[in-house]
Protein backbone atom coordinates (compact mmCIF):
# COMPACT_ATOMS: atom_id res chain seq x y z
CA UNK A 1 0.00 0.00 0.00
CA UNK A 2 1.46 3.53 -1.01
CA UNK A 3 1.31 5.91 1.35
CA UNK A 4 -0.53 9.03 0.72
CA UNK A 5 0.49 12.33 0.93
CA UNK A 6 -2.03 14.82 -1.08
CA UNK A 7 -5.81 15.04 -1.05
CA UNK A 8 -5.55 14.26 -4.68
CA UNK A 9 -3.84 10.81 -4.25
CA UNK A 10 -6.34 10.43 -1.27
CA UNK A 11 -9.68 10.68 -3.65
CA UNK A 12 -7.75 8.72 -6.95
CA UNK A 13 -7.42 5.78 -4.40
CA UNK A 14 -11.25 6.20 -3.32
CA UNK A 15 -11.88 6.23 -6.90
CA UNK A 16 -9.80 2.75 -7.56
CA UNK A 17 -10.82 1.29 -4.46
CA UNK A 18 -14.47 2.14 -6.03
CA UNK A 19 -13.76 0.85 -9.11
CA UNK A 20 -12.49 -2.34 -7.93
CA UNK A 21 -15.83 -2.78 -5.84
CA UNK A 22 -18.28 -2.21 -8.75
CA UNK A 23 -15.84 -5.10 -10.57
CA UNK A 24 -16.62 -7.31 -7.99
CA UNK A 25 -20.51 -6.63 -7.78
CA UNK A 26 -20.55 -7.21 -11.25
CA UNK A 27 -18.93 -10.64 -11.51
CA UNK A 28 -20.64 -11.77 -8.29
CA UNK A 29 -24.04 -10.90 -9.91
CA UNK A 30 -23.28 -12.41 -13.11
CA UNK A 31 -22.02 -15.38 -10.97
CA UNK A 32 -25.16 -15.77 -9.39
CA UNK A 33 -27.31 -15.48 -12.58
CA UNK A 34 -25.31 -18.39 -14.00
CA UNK A 35 -25.62 -20.69 -11.08
CA UNK A 36 -29.69 -19.70 -10.52
CA UNK A 37 -30.01 -20.71 -14.55
CA UNK A 38 -28.56 -23.64 -14.06
CA UNK A 39 -30.67 -24.62 -11.10
CA UNK A 40 -33.54 -23.85 -12.55
CA UNK A 41 -32.54 -25.53 -15.50
CA UNK A 42 -32.10 -28.79 -13.89
CA UNK A 43 -34.95 -28.17 -11.68
CA UNK A 44 -33.74 -28.66 -8.73
CA UNK A 45 -34.57 -25.69 -6.33
CA UNK A 46 -38.59 -25.29 -7.83
CA UNK A 47 -38.96 -29.30 -8.04
CA UNK A 48 -37.09 -29.95 -4.56
CA UNK A 49 -38.20 -27.20 -2.49
CA UNK A 50 -41.96 -27.31 -3.51
CA UNK A 51 -41.82 -30.80 -3.06
CA UNK A 52 -40.55 -31.05 0.66
CA UNK A 53 -43.11 -28.01 1.62
CA UNK A 54 -45.89 -29.44 0.36
CA UNK A 55 -45.14 -33.30 1.47
CA UNK A 56 -47.89 -34.62 4.02
CA UNK A 57 -45.52 -36.75 5.23
CA UNK A 58 -42.78 -34.38 6.27
CA UNK A 59 -45.13 -32.52 7.74
CA UNK A 60 -47.13 -35.54 9.65
CA UNK A 61 -43.62 -36.29 10.96
CA UNK A 62 -42.44 -33.11 12.56
CA UNK A 63 -45.98 -32.81 14.10
CA UNK A 64 -45.81 -36.19 15.68
CA UNK A 65 -42.07 -35.98 16.65
CA UNK A 66 -42.92 -32.28 18.42
CA UNK A 67 -45.69 -33.97 20.00
CA UNK A 68 -43.74 -36.29 20.96
CA UNK A 69 -40.95 -33.85 22.76
CA UNK A 70 -43.30 -31.81 24.21
CA UNK A 71 -45.49 -34.39 26.06
CA UNK A 72 -42.10 -36.23 27.15
CA UNK A 73 -40.56 -33.43 28.32
CA UNK A 74 -43.78 -31.94 30.47
CA UNK A 75 -44.21 -36.06 31.72
CA UNK A 76 -40.62 -35.31 32.80
CA UNK A 77 -41.46 -32.18 34.63
CA UNK A 78 -44.53 -33.45 36.54
CA UNK A 79 -42.45 -36.32 37.78
CA UNK A 80 -39.60 -34.76 38.61
CA UNK A 81 -40.79 -31.36 39.61
CA UNK A 82 -38.02 -29.26 41.59
CA UNK A 83 -36.69 -32.76 42.90
CA UNK A 84 -32.41 -32.73 43.54
CA UNK A 85 -32.21 -36.19 43.98
CA UNK A 86 -30.00 -37.16 41.00
CA UNK A 87 -31.88 -40.43 40.70
CA UNK A 88 -35.36 -39.14 40.65
CA UNK A 89 -33.71 -37.00 37.75
CA UNK A 90 -32.36 -40.27 35.69
CA UNK A 91 -35.56 -41.41 35.83
CA UNK A 92 -37.03 -38.52 34.94
CA UNK A 93 -34.99 -38.28 32.05
CA UNK A 94 -35.92 -42.74 31.06
CA UNK A 95 -39.52 -41.59 31.40
CA UNK A 96 -39.18 -39.07 28.44
CA UNK A 97 -37.14 -40.45 25.82
CA UNK A 98 -39.82 -43.35 26.97
CA UNK A 99 -42.83 -41.38 26.61
CA UNK A 100 -41.35 -39.06 23.72
CA UNK A 101 -40.43 -42.21 21.30
CA UNK A 102 -44.30 -44.00 22.72
CA UNK A 103 -46.20 -40.66 21.46
CA UNK A 104 -43.89 -40.32 18.05
CA UNK A 105 -44.23 -43.73 17.20
CA UNK A 106 -47.61 -44.33 18.06
CA UNK A 107 -49.52 -41.24 16.34
CA UNK A 108 -53.04 -42.67 15.79
CA UNK A 109 -53.18 -44.71 18.98
CA UNK A 110 -52.64 -41.09 20.45
CA UNK A 111 -55.12 -39.71 18.92
CA UNK A 112 -57.42 -41.90 19.52
CA UNK A 113 -57.21 -42.00 23.19
CA UNK A 114 -57.15 -38.17 23.49
CA UNK A 115 -60.58 -37.80 21.43
CA UNK A 116 -62.04 -40.44 23.46
CA UNK A 117 -60.65 -38.31 26.85
CA UNK A 118 -62.42 -35.48 25.23
CA UNK A 119 -65.55 -37.05 24.79
CA UNK A 120 -65.87 -38.60 28.09
CA UNK A 121 -64.85 -35.07 29.64
CA UNK A 122 -67.99 -33.28 27.72
CA UNK A 123 -71.17 -31.87 28.80
CA UNK A 124 -73.68 -32.89 26.20
CA UNK A 125 -76.11 -29.47 26.46
CA UNK A 126 -79.18 -29.91 27.96
CA UNK A 127 -82.49 -28.29 25.79
CA UNK A 128 -84.53 -28.42 28.73
CA UNK A 129 -82.54 -26.43 31.18
CA UNK A 130 -84.62 -22.81 32.37
CA UNK A 131 -82.44 -20.00 31.79
CA UNK A 132 -83.04 -17.07 34.17
CA UNK A 133 -82.20 -13.79 33.04
CA UNK A 134 -81.51 -11.15 36.21
CA UNK A 135 -81.93 -7.50 35.02
CA UNK A 136 -80.25 -5.10 37.51
CA UNK A 137 -81.77 -1.48 38.20
CA UNK A 138 -79.44 1.01 38.31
Amino acid sequence: MQKINSEQELLDAIHRLEQIQLDEINKLKAHFHITDLKLNSNGVRNNALVDAAKSIDLKEVLINSGLGLATGYLSKKIFVGTSKSPIRRLLGNVIMIFITNAVSNNPESIKTLVERMVNVLKISPRSDRKVIHRITMP
